[in-house]
């Protein structure tokens, strides 16, 4: 299982992330749906921030400031 770093998005294309979730997973489409499941109302897509290094996370979405 890796860590993978998921910018929340209030829509597509947009280059600053609201936020910016770490999901732990086997693939990346795996963290992409476990992403999409945790939307806030304002959050309309997702994408990999391939850019962020992970740490280590001690929940399914470590919420990063």
């Amino acid at each position: 299982m890796k860590v993978f770093a998921i910018d929340m998005l209030a829509q597509s294309g947009d280059r600053t992330p609201l936020r910016t979730v770490q999901v732990p997973a086997a693939s990346v489409d795996e963290a992409m749906q476990k992403a999409h499941k945790s939307m806030s109302q304002d959050e309309t897509a997702v994408r990999v921030n391939p850019h962020h290094t992970p740490r280590p996370v001690g929940r399914l979405l470590d919420i990063r400031v």
